[in-house]
């Protein structure tokens, strides 16, 4: 299999080369920039000819950005013996065509390539034989056409022929984590009266992990809470549903409004993928709910950087038709330190480690004198990560299904003469951010949380992202630097500026010729650091 990274001591002495892998209507072609063989691992060899000009790549991590750009690369070649006027005569679409751009170690198989791009061929042009063939090699279209719950995921008379008339067009809950808390009469998700008769509530579309959950007549006493046995069945579409019986403690009406809450229960709503719990780690939902749309994943990648979340626990529900990826992006993508890319396998995510001074996250101790690296930009200062300016941050959260109110907040300041509480709270960056611009408040709602942890650790890394400028700089480097990727945690010496193991993240990378590339560095700002 091809590699993400490319290995730093395979690039020591030795030639990095683009490689141009093209289908097209049935026939392989191999391009480079120069004339050669590469030998597979089954020990067969690959031809390639000298057919495209040098890749001039560049790639930048947008921190926070929740919908990535196409990446395109242009190319114009020429292909001897293919005429390819006369094979769209014949039928062929050229739409049809793919590419994969990759790069290759000199003396290492075609298999351990570092594949950057792969995708269709875009806006192809040709003319006769022996003229040149044009197009770009893109990323494939971010258009997700999910829809979620299902549009057949609603009470009607086929579902339940016995419902109450309110029941009847309502879209089927999607519940995850443990969403209300019936001690403190939160309401955590609608209950639909499905079977007027046997007093059966709908309380999920799906399979859940709790047994039990609470139960509410929000029109008689909202803190007035039972407990209900939790039953899976099925629709009259076979749908496995949850269901609740209202329990004798809960006033019964089929006109009145029933709520559930999941705190304090056993389970929660839907299982994680391995049915350890309910679904409610932040890495775990935004892995699931990438995986309900239509886009292409890079479950890889997905998967390790979705681990580096799981300490944000979530809990929510969707009762009607929404695109998950634009659910995504509205509700989950901005309460979590994480920008969403595009490779070649696909969207997947890259969590902003602004606590990276912890060793484990640091890849690399780079020192630019002992690199023999080259300064290419002054040191900037840029606006602050998130691009404004904060450091007292109120997070409004615990969504209360019923009233729509949010009945918790915490608040992040700078202020050191606040008593401390729960839900008040300070840091070191936001009392330095604030001695030195003065106060600068940033309110915040979700209906996705109801932890106060999670909710602490919210406005924590907000802070580190809107609490203080950061700083930018950019070196020259030999090829042996290649093996960086986007996102990865470093810690920079310069001594020519005064830094000295500056936590950084590597923000920007560009080829500047066959054998040097400019890696660009934004720094972590954390006051308590000694430079």
């Amino acid at each position: 299999m091809p590699k993400d990274v490319l290995d730093r001591a395979s690039l020591t002495g030795t030639r990095v080369f683009w490689l141009l892998d093209l289908s097209i209507g049935g026939s392989d072609f191999h391009l480079s920039t120069d004339s050669f063989e590469v030998e597979k691992a089954d020990g067969t060899a690959l031809q390639y000819l000298d057919g495209i000009d040098d890749v001039q790549w560049e790639d930048t991590l947008d921190l926070f950005a929740d919908s990535p750009g196409e990446v395109s690369v242009p190319f114009s070649v020429v292909i001897p013996g293919f005429n390819v006027a006369q094979l769209v005569s014949k039928g062929f679409d050229l739409a049809a065509a793919t590419g994969q751009l990759s790069r290759w170690i000199d003396g290492t198989t075609y298999e351990e390539r570092q594949v950057v791009l792969k995708g269709p061929l875009s806006e192809p042009t040709y003319g006769a034989e022996n003229e040149p063939f044009a197009f770009s090699l893109a990323t494939s279209p971010y258009e997700d056409r999910s829809i979620l719950p299902s549009p057949t995921a609603v009470v009607d008379e086929v579902t339940w022929p016995n419902a109450a008339d309110k029941a009847n067009g309502k879209t089927y809950p999607t519940v995850y984590g443990r969403p209300g808390d019936h001690n403190e009469a939160i309401p955590g998700s609608p209950a639909h009266v499905v079977h007027t008769g046997t007093k059966t509530l709908l309380i999920a579309g799906h399979e859940v992990s709790a047994t039990t959950v609470y139960v509410c007549n929000a029109d008689v006493d909202v803190t007035d809470w039972d407990s209900a046995s939790v039953v899976h069945t099925t629709d009259g579409r076979g749908r496995q549903v949850a269901t609740v019986v209202v329990p004798a403690g809960i006033t019964w009406s089929s006109d009145d409004t029933y709520f559930v809450a999941w705190a304090h229960t056993s389970g929660g709503g839907m299982w994680d993928r391995r049915r350890q719990g309910p679904l409610e780690k932040a890495g775990d939902v935004l892995d699931y709910f990438l995986d309900q749309t239509t886009l292409t994943v890079d479950q890889g990648r997905t998967a390790a950087e979705a681990l580096l979340l799981n300490r944000y626990i979530l809990a929510g529900y969707i009762d009607e038709p929404v695109n998950v990826w634009a659910w995504l992006r509205a509700n989950i993508l901005p309460i979590l330190p994480v920008s969403i890319r595009v490779g070649p396998d696909g969207l997947y995510p890259v969590v902003w480690r602004y606590d990276g001074v912890v060793d484990r996250d640091v890849v690399e101790h780079i020192d630019v004198a002992r690199l023999d690296a080259e300064r290419t930009s002054p040191v900037e200062y840029t606006a602050t990560t998130g691009g404004k300016l904060a450091n007292e941050i109120q997070l409004s959260y615990r969504l209360n299904a019923d009233s729509g109110d949010y009945t918790a907040s915490v608040t992040l300041t700078g202020d050191d003469s606040v008593a401390r509480s729960s839900s008040v709270l300070t840091n070191q960056m936001s009392r330095v951010s604030r001695a030195r611009y003065g106060e600068a408040a940033k309110s915040i709602e979700t209906d996705h949380v109801y932890d106060v942890t999670t909710a602490a650790k919210i406005v924590q890394w907000m802070s580190y992202a809107w609490g203080l400028p950061a700083r930018n700089v950019s070196y020259l480097f030999d090829q042996r630097a290649r093996h960086l990727q986007l996102g990865a945690i470093v810690s920079l010496t310069d001594d020519e500026l005064y830094i000295s193991e500056l936590i950084c993240m590597v923000v920007e990378i560009r080829d500047a010729d066959v054998d040097q590339i400019e890696v660009s560095f934004r720094s972590i700002e954390e006051p308590a650091r000694s430079r």
